[in-house]
């Protein structure tokens, strides 16, 4: 999951709002321990992308286990207007798979 799509400049400064601090507890909550990363050493290999061109930033990285975490995860961020960037293999050659 990915904060919201910003300049750069702003991206340096962007806080979440309150609805978007919610929903990332209750994702937390949803996938438990074993389903999510948060911290930034932890997160690397999904915010830069494989050539090492573009470098993102996220605030949780989830790791769904079936459709119906995924569509639970869906819908709460719709709800807090929170941008999600999906993520493969992380091999796309323009960037497309780093949350910006």
């Amino acid at each position: 999951m990915a904060i919201p799509n910003v300049n750069a400049a702003e991206l340096q400064t962007y806080k979440l709002t309150t609805a978007q601090k919610d929903a990332v507890d209750q994702i937390k909550s949803l996938v438990g321990h074993r389903g999510y990363v948060s911290k930034t050493e932890e997160m690397e290999p999904h915010l830069v992308d494989w050539r090492g061109v573009y470098r993102g930033n996220a605030e949780l990285v989830c790791y769904p286990i079936n459709t119906r975490e995924v569509s639970d995860i869906v819908k709460i961020c719709s709800a807090a207007v929170m941008p999600i960037v999906p993520q493969g293999g992380n091999t796309s050659m323009c960037g497309g798979s780093v949350p910006l």
